[in-house]
């Protein structure tokens, strides 16, 4: 039994030793027994098997890095998503040096500078991933590339030699860890360093004021929950290390394979899902499906994260079960939230006290949460990163709900303004939002600045443009959609017909690893098309 003097102390690479001696068979994950026949079921990785692989890894890395000399020097790992992440991770911090999770389908020349920023040293990387990193090898001949093993070499039945590590919470809490980076949706990505404390956070959340009342994180209590959201990002990574051991959550995993919405399906019919945390595109997919959406339905929970999730596909399951966003930054960390009692206000978050959150009125519609330092605060990831600041401000913009007091609905980012040569401005994840509400739409990008008149990015559903092949054609199916946001926005930024470019389907929106769209990046992709608009207009 954790007293409550000991909640958000706990290391927890010394907790998962703990937790194999004191309670070996409790599941840690759950894997498919057959990556290409899943009605075969999933076999249950216990905690006494997941603590004796990271005594394999951890001495691996020596055999393969050497024993630290400095402190904390960093590498990287890049391999599908496997148990092997979490396993080379925890035993990074075993051995004191720092590891660096780039995401996989980020750019070269993205990691490249991510390698160079941290001071990475080495690259280990699963064989399966060495087309991917052959480019920045390449190019950065100083680094020790390593392939590693095979993920049944450290999940043996082979029982490792421990692996020593009796520094106490007082001396290992501030070391640093695991480097995860933002997705660079306004910029290059920015490397943030974890700290043994930084990765306490549903452990300390269990003293915050109103913990004996129902919470987000205590929905993940006890289930199977399955992530789709691989542990090289951080929400990932919080669910398969803190929510497991925390939490006492089983994560589900599915194949290595791309989760594609019918694979996901399939994991959840058999994989004895309770729970699910997954960006909201594939949760509007398997909506679409009667087989899928009977199976969401059935679930406790489904948390969406990464963007939000829009209204129709909201609405089919908020009677069925239980719907929140999930909510949180890199820099910052997971967020700690309230569920809402009436299941119309899935869409809105109630923060929980004791966190700094506060709110500043940026327009007569838009508040942007800011967080200011307090003394008796319990939980403020943020100052740890930059003790030096009082407040900070995060650029997410909020708005209030209609009528209940405490509520509040993400709308986007501040850098999501749009202000036009005329000086009228518009929000464009708004415009967004309610574009992409209509089954219609894939997704919407709304764009403009320093132009006479916004112009929009269009991608059609698939079952659009099945039926409709010329730009007219689709546009009839889609138009009402615009029309929607136009309903709701001055007669200066409303959206024509002739500033939509329609994508197309070789060139998707492009969008990071957590699924948020990189505006800039998918705007240069259709950059002549967007001046040839302008051109005609003009």
């Amino acid at each position: 039994m954790t007293s409550d003097s000991e909640r958000g102390k706990r290391l927890l690479s010394t907790t998962i030793d703990s937790l194999a001696l004191t309670e070996p068979d409790r599941p840690w994950i759950s894997v498919p027994r057959n990556d290409d026949d899943l009605s075969k079921g999933f076999t249950d990785i216990s905690f006494k098997q997941f603590s004796n692989a990271i005594n394999h890894a951890a001495h691996w890395l020596d055999s393969s890095l050497g024993k630290v000399a400095s402190k904390f020097k960093a590498f990287a790992y890049e391999g599908p998503a496997d148990a092997r992440l979490a396993i080379i991770t925890v035993a990074a911090a075993k051995v004191g040096r720092k590891i660096l999770l780039p995401f996989p389908l980020a750019p070269a020349q993205i990691k490249g500078y991510l390698l160079d920023k941290t001071e990475c040293t080495a690259f280990i990387y699963a064989e399966t991933s060495r087309h991917s990193i052959q480019s920045i090898l390449d190019e950065q001949p100083h680094l020790r590339a390593i392939v590693a093993p095979p993920l049944l070499e450290w999940m043996t039945e082979a029982q490792a030699e421990p692996y020593g590590f009796d520094k106490s919470w007082d001396e290992a809490a501030d070391d640093p860890w695991i480097i995860f980076h933002t997705s660079g949706t306004t910029g290059l990505p920015k490397p943030i360093i974890y700290t043994n404390r930084m990765m306490t956070i549903s452990d300390t959340a269990e003293f915050l004021p109103g913990s004996n009342q129902e919470s987000q994180a205590s929905h993940f209590a006890n289930r199977r929950v399955y992530s789709t959201i691989p542990m090289n990002h951080l929400v990932g990574m919080v669910v398969a290390l803190q929510g497991t051991v925390w939490l006492g959550t089983t994560v589900v995993l599915g194949p290595t394979k791309s989760t594609t919405p019918p694979l996901a399906a399939q994991v959840i019919q058999h994989g004895r899902v309770e729970g699910l945390i997954a960006p909201p595109i594939l949760i509007k997919a398997l909506s679409l499906q009667p087989a899928s959406l009977h199976h969401l339905r059935a679930l406790q929970f489904i948390d969406f994260a990464g963007a939000p999730l829009d209204h129709v596909t909201g609405d089919l399951l908020k009677g069925h079960t239980k719907l929140s966003p999930a909510f949180g930054t890199t820099e910052g960390g997971p967020y700690l939230t309230l569920p809402c009692a009436d299941p119309n206000d899935w869409a809105y978050l109630r923060f929980r006290p004791s966190q700094g959150i506060t709110f500043q009125q940026r327009s007569e519609q838009f508040y942007e949460l800011v967080f200011k330092k307090e003394k008796d605060a319990h939980w403020q990831q943020i100052f740890l990163l930059y003790p030096e600041l009082d407040e900070y401000p995060t650029k997410d913009l909020f708005q209030k709900h209609p009528s209940k007091e405490g509520l509040w609905l993400y709308s986007g980012r501040a850098d999501d303004m749009v202000v036009l040569a005329n000086g009228n401005g518009l929000h464009a994840s708004s415009m967004e939002d309610i574009i992409e509400r209509h089954s219609s739409v894939k997704a919407a990008l709304v764009g403009g600045d320093g132009r006479d008149r916004p112009f929009l990015l269009l991608q059609a559903s698939d079952e659009v443009l099945e039926v409709a092949k010329e730009r007219d054609d689709v546009l009839e199916v889609v138009w009402s959609a615009v029309e929607d946001a136009n309903s709701v926005s001055s007669e200066m930024v409303r959206i024509d017909r002739e500033h939509v470019v329609l994508s197309e389907p070789a060139r998707p929106f492009l969008r990071s690893g957590k699924d948020t769209l990189l505006r800039r990046e998918t705007v240069a992709l259709y950059k002549d098309e967007i001046e040839a608009i302008y051109e005609r207009s003009e």
